[in-house]
């Protein structure tokens, strides 16, 4: 009996805060047959594990990410982030306008937001939003899940990232936000990013 063996696909991924590139989402893309890899931003505190990454400045956690997209800088380059490790890429691309890989935003925080009567800005928010405003990011290959109540990840500037709002931009009902695991996962699963296998 013949066996073909299937090489995983390489996949770069940027969690959220407190995100872990092995657990939740990182888990699902290794389910789904990708071989992450990636930045978690939120140091953890084992001996012995990588934490250099999240103690550096913002500025600096940008530039090593933009040195780590140069190896996902082609056409089946694949990016997925997740609320915060989104944020970071956005203003990692602004840096990189050459980039031709594929990227798959969930949550995006997108700049400044109040949430729950507390208002939210994070590092150079005000240029990123006004990248986002001149559509910078329209020439780069994203699609974007959001929750259309979700007030940290402004679903209406998600609409001014993608090119194509019918199709690089899906808004999930009465979801914030924290989105549901399943949907998160079918639409990576179908989201035309996928290697074929």
């Amino acid at each position: 009996m013949l066996t073909q063996v299937m090489d995983k696909v390489p996949c770069y991924y940027l969690p959220g805060r407190g995100g872990r590139i092995d657990r939740g989402l990182g888990a699902e893309l290794v389910r789904q047959g990708y071989e992450v890899s990636g930045r978690e931003v939120t140091p953890r505190h084992r001996k012995g594990e990588d934490t250099e990454f999240g103690h550096l400045s913002f500025d600096q956690q940008i530039s090593v990410i933009q040195d780590d997209l140069s190896v996902h800088n082609h056409h089946d380059g694949f990016v997925v982030a997740h609320s915060f490790g989104a944020y970071l890429l956005l203003h990692a691309l602004l840096g990189k306008p050459d980039f031709i890989g594929r990227c798959l935003l969930i949550s995006p925080i997108t700049g400044s937001a109040t949430t729950e009567g507390m208002y939210f800005r994070p590092p150079a928010a005000k240029l990123l939003e006004q990248a986002i405003a001149d559509q910078y990011f329209q020439r780069f290959k994203i699609r974007v899940l959001v929750g259309e109540l979700d007030n940290q990840s402004n679903p209406e500037r998600c609409r001014s990232l993608v090119a194509n709002m019918s199709t690089d931009l899906v808004l999930l009902k009465s979801q914030g936000h924290q989105l549901n695991h399943d949907d998160v996962s079918g639409f990576i699963a179908s989201s035309g990013f996928q290697h074929p296998l």
